[in-house]
């Protein structure tokens, strides 16, 4: 997978763990050509708390490179980035000898063998991206229809949609239940299934992935996820938080709500579908906003002046908060957001009631609730 980054590089002075490796312990080393880059640095790359951090380098001589070291707790999804071409490989590293083949320019089709978590996660993609096109070409119809108000198709398209979404769902966790053993479906659980499926379903997967990979930091993020679910569990108490206020700039709790049935809600300024779900929430907030209803957003941003910018234009008048910290606000583990359509109910005694709901399960939960009987 390729795409383009700007970041800046934060080097782990020790590299590795071990790249001072015993000699009895398993070592990996990575060779790579890569066609159109004659000369330069290759960075090796991994997240570390939400951030990508560069862990060793290597010059480019005669467009070939080598990397050594040893991975104590197995396979792990690494990055090769290219500050020359702004540009990214991603594959899983793991204690094996891997040959990478790729062109500068098309590094997503990168040939890469010795890495046998690589290719199940590349089977695993083939066969995903069946159901991503045709999730795509729904989505260009659906705004094909929108765009010439052709409103008789919308049902159909969104069914079709639906259809889709749930048969890709159950070759998800069937992917992962089958290949308990494997890396690649560990991480395709962590960084996919888990927001898919429910409380239960999570418990019993991790449990699986606990007894047959329990050094994996995937497994621990596995656990993570499990307990934030656990925390923010319906009937549970919500987490309570103080964040800045972006208009008016000063902090308010989560508990200052109390009294209040309260929509929380996350989002992204930059991005267009959270926009677009802010305007269904103005209409609730227009409708109940004096009946002891408050809607309490948290946007993922590091910018203060656009997430002004967008609330006034948009004219979002609820309760605005953000730590401007982005994606690694902590903010976000605590009630392990994990995609914009993240959101929760509570009650007037900070009870959650319901969370993740759709639209219309909202709006009924909302009209039953204000509606006198």
């Amino acid at each position: 997978m390729v795409q383009k980054f700007v970041y800046y590089l934060f080097i782990i002075p020790l590299f590795f763990y071990s790249c001072k490796a015993k000699k009895d312990e398993p070592k990996f080393e990575l060779n790579a050509y890569i066609t159109g880059m004659f000369a330069g640095t290759a960075y090796l790359s991994k997240y570390v708390d939400g951030q990508l951090i560069v862990v060793d380098s290597a010059e480019i001589r005669k467009f070939k490179f080598k990397f050594k070291g040893h991975l104590p707790n197995g396979p792990e999804m690494y990055y090769i980035r290219f500050l020359e071409t702004e540009t990214v490989m991603e594959f899983f590293l793991e204690n094996s000898k891997i040959q990478i083949d790729a062109d500068i320019l098309k590094l997503k089709n990168a040939k890469i063998k010795g890495s046998k978590s690589q290719k199940e996660y590349q089977d695993f993609l083939d066969n995903n991206a069946a159901f991503e096109n045709k999730q795509k070409d729904l989505y260009r119809q659906f705004k094909l229809a929108e765009l010439n108000k052709d409103t008789s198709l919308f049902a159909q398209y969104e069914a079709d949609y639906s259809a889709v979404f749930t048969e890709q769902t159950e070759f998800i966790k069937q992917f992962v239940n089958q290949n308990t053993e494997s890396v690649a479906a560990l991480f395709v659980a962590t960084r996919s299934l888990a927001s898919l499926i429910s409380d239960e379903e999570l418990e019993q997967i991790t449990e699986k992935f606990n007894t047959s990979q329990p050094r994996s930091v995937y497994t621990k993020e596995l656990n993570n996820q499990l307990f934030a679910r656990k925390r923010t569990a319906i009937n549970q108490l919500a987490p309570d938080f103080k964040l800045p206020n972006i208009t008016k700039e000063n902090p308010v709790a989560l508990k200052d709500f109390t009294g209040k049935t309260v929509l929380l809600t996350f989002w992204m300024p930059k991005v267009g579908d959270s926009r677009a779900q802010n305007k269904f929430y103005k209409t609730l907030y227009k409708k109940y906003k004096g009946k002891d209803f408050q809607i309490v957003s948290v946007a993922f941003s590091t910018d203060k002046n656009y997430c002004k910018t967008v609330i006034s234009a948009d004219s979002l008048n609820w309760v605005q908060l953000s730590d401007f910290k982005g994606i690694n606000s902590p903010i976000r583990q605590l009630y392990d957001v994990r995609s914009l359509n993240n959101s929760f109910l509570i009650d007037k005694s900070g009870i959650i009631l319901d969370k993740n709901f759709t639209n219309k399960k909202l709006e009924d939960y909302l009209e039953n609730m204000f509606t006198p009987q």
